[in-house]
């Protein structure tokens, strides 16, 4: 019996001191972990936690912000169209609920009144003429909030207007509101080379146009302004037209009903450069259309190697001169290249040093055989010709009144730079 209890007598320690252990283990266990579960997640952490997701939700209700109200922190909303639509839309939207009182201004960079809406109705009295009938709102824009305004009939001379303003004003006169619209009018440009048979001047726009509209043509730049064809009447009026124009424009038929108003300008000169507008005006002189087109004539140049046998300086017209016409091919030293005139050529009247150098042929063009100069530089060689036309002709719109009639048309010019300007005058001589 004795050994039994001093069996069970280590037994029953050894489960005392293991239990002991046990505990001791839990408990420290415990108040290890509810040390780092407070260290983990202190008051201040939890605070900054807080703070950071208000933060972000801040940021997230500011951007959404910013884009339901774009319009109103844009500085400058652009807006491009061609020259010569029907009409452009300078946009202006607004979500917040306007008075009733409020006034709506439209302003161009001048401060010229574009457009003005108060008390339900446009104030047509306010508006600048240049605006004039080519406005116009939405209805109902206070309760829809589109300040929206068209714009119609837009010109490069609206393009130069440039930034349009729409300013929202209470009954006291303060701003409630304002945003800027900057509009581009694209001009076409069409370039063509001297020489070709006719070049077109593109407008295109909506068809069925009144049968008592009036469509002119003109050319504005270089000044003067002059008449280059005008439709009236549904024809074509050339007793209106500037007489260098004669016989060289056309346009299509059923112009009204199509829509197409471009103009065909045939045998084009380099003096043909400039600026055209078309103007479309109903018969009490309203203006439904205007498109403007530049137009640049380029010389026609003529390379060739030193040292060739010859070189064909080219200029043809589809004009019918009369017999009597002298046809005078200079230099730009005004030195007489090859004179044409009665059937024969005026040898007499050539400069030595293009003496039995040109060949003239059946069509008014020159043969120059290249060679040396010894009274200009060798890099100067290269010269610019002018054909001189000398017929019965009128003046050209650029020139200015002179003693002897005439007018300037561009010949073709071999080599070197500039215009080849010619004159056109009456040289019957005596019968």
């Amino acid at each position: 019996m004795g050994r039994k209890e001093i069996d069970r007598g280590p037994a029953a320690g050894q489960r005392s001191v293991t239990n002991h252990n046990i505990y001791c283990r839990n408990r420290s266990e415990f108040m290890l972990f509810s040390m780092f579960s407070t260290e983990r997640f202190p008051s201040w952490a939890k605070a900054l936690l807080i703070l950071l997701v208000l933060l972000v939700v801040l940021l997230l209700v500011t951007g959404g912000l910013l884009v339901h109200f774009r319009q109103y922190f844009m500085s400058v909303y652009q807006v491009e169209v061609d020259s010569g639509v029907e009409s452009v839309l300078l946009p202006c939207e607004t979500t917040v609920q306007l008075p009733e009182d409020v006034k709506v201004e439209w302003t161009d960079r001048d401060n010229w009144k574009v457009h003005v809406y108060q008390n339900d109705s446009d104030q047509i009295e306010e508006q600048h003429q240049f605006y004039r009938d080519r406005t116009e709102m939405k209805r109902n824009l206070l309760k829809t909030g589109d300040l929206s305004l068209t714009l119609k009939y837009p010109t490069d001379k609206d393009r130069d207007r440039r930034t349009f303003t729409c300013t929202v004003y209470n009954r006291e006169g303060n701003i409630l509101m304002k945003k800027q619209v900057e509009l581009k009018v694209r001009v076409c440009q069409v370039e063509v080379e001297e020489g070709v048979e006719s070049v077109q001047l593109p407008f295109r726009t909506t068809g069925d146009l009144p049968e008592d509209t009036t469509v002119c043509w003109r050319r504005v730049e270089p000044k003067p302004a002059t008449v280059v064809h005008k439709y009236e009447n549904g024809s074509a009026q050339p007793k209106k037209q500037n007489q260098f124009y004669r016989d060289r424009t056309e346009m299509k038929r059923n112009l009204l009903k199509t829509g197409d108003l471009s103009l065909t300008l045939k045998n084009p000169k380099v003096r043909d450069t400039g600026r055209y507008v078309c103007e479309v005006d109903g018969i009490d002189g309203n203006w439904l259309r205007k498109k403007t087109v530049l137009l640049q004539v380029k010389v026609k140049k003529v390379e060739v190697d030193s040292g060739v046998e010859s070189v064909l300086l080219p200029y043809e017209i589809t004009v019918e001169l009369p017999e009597y016409v002298k046809v005078e091919w200079t230099d730009r030293d005004k030195r007489t290249v090859h004179v044409y005139q009665k059937d024969s050529d005026k040898t007499g009247e050539q400069h030595q040093l293009y003496r039995g150098s040109n060949r003239d042929e059946e069509k008014p063009a020159e043969t120059w055989r290249p060679q040396s100069d010894p009274e200009i530089p060798h890099r100067q060689r290269q010269r610019n010709l002018h054909l001189h036309h000398l017929q019965q002709g009128g003046k050209h719109p650029d020139e200015e009144t002179s003693g002897a009639p005439g007018q300037s048309l561009s010949g073709g010019g071999g080599g070197g730079s500039g215009v080849c300007p010619a004159a056109v005058q009456d040289h019957r001589g005596p019968a």
